[in-house]
């Protein structure tokens, strides 16, 4: 029986190359994970394009709206499974995606009434995930409306067309 080993290229000066081994990926499943969709109480889902721009969508059959809810010890990591984008936080407070788990946003959920919850900063409380029908961001005012913290997840799957084309949880 045989093996094949991925090789993987390694430029050490302008004329030299060594091929070096490297352990296949595995197919494996994520423990300690969520797939869901996120609804805010402005009406909106949240969405992450493959361009990997957050934005709002209403259209609850987005695809893009599936979202991987990734529980570890520092909070809650938001990643979108069909894009591998991770969501993380511009300098002015917007959302928007990388593709790097090290430089995604932890969030701790702190859950209100009728289901409903709110995604905090795990670096800082008093800055929450706000949603208004134009965008995403994160607020550090004193000051929120309920309807604009307020989110729901909706449990949510993948359809089966793309779970064959080798998407994995």
């Amino acid at each position: 029986m045989s093996m094949i080993i991925p090789l993987d290229l390694l430029l050490l000066s302008d004329h030299l190359l060594i091929l070096s081994p490297r352990r296949a990926p595995a197919a494996r499943t994520i423990k300690n994970a969520q797939t869901v969709q996120l609804y805010s109480k402005s009406g909106k889902f949240l969405s992450l394009n493959y361009r990997g721009h957050v934005t709002p969508t209403s259209d609850h059959k987005e695809i893009s709206s599936i979202f991987e809810l990734k529980f570890n010890s520092e909070g809650v990591v938001i990643r979108q499974p069909l894009t591998g984008y991770y969501v993380t936080m511009s300098r002015s407070g917007k959302l928007r995606a990388t593709s790097h788990q090290e430089h995604a946003i932890a969030f701790q959920q702190n859950f209100l009434d009728d289901n409903f919850f709110t995604f905090n900063l795990a670096s800082n409380s008093d800055c929450k995930l706000t949603a208004t029908v134009r965008s995403f961001r994160i607020n550090c005012s004193k000051k929120f409306s309920k309807k604009k913290l307020a989110f729901l997840s909706k449990s949510a799957r993948l359809p089966k067309r793309l779970l064959s084309h080798g998407v994995h949880f």
